[in-house]
């Protein structure tokens, strides 16, 4: 059984309730929320769509990561594998100024 307390980590930090990701995953609050707390195993079916919801790889949420940080490491890191070395530059540029940006607030 995959472990998907992660899935509440990623509602929360998108702002959604448990009835917005229910209603996209087509099921009910209630079931969306025994997943949601490992009541009961989400379906291969359901939780491949979370990973479309939340832009994530499937793997990744298959593979038990230690944090939800982990997981977007894993998804970044999957990501930028199919750059040049140059948007790699160019994308780390981005991520810096972002960070510069959101420190001055």
């Amino acid at each position: 059984m995959s472990n998907l307390k992660f899935i509440k980590e990623l509602r929360k930090a998108r702002k959604l309730s448990q009835l917005d990701v229910a209603k996209y995953l087509n099921v009910s609050r209630r079931s969306y929320q025994y997943y949601e707390n490992g009541d009961i195993e989400m379906p291969d079916s359901d939780l491949r769509k979370l990973a479309d919801f939340y832009k994530v790889g499937f793997e990744v949420l298959k593979e038990e990561p230690d944090s939800i940080n982990e997981i977007f490491k894993k998804q970044i890191s999957s990501d930028l594998s199919s750059l040049t070395p140059e948007q790699i530059q160019a994308v780390i540029g981005i991520v810096h100024q972002f960070a510069k940006d959101n420190t001055k607030k």
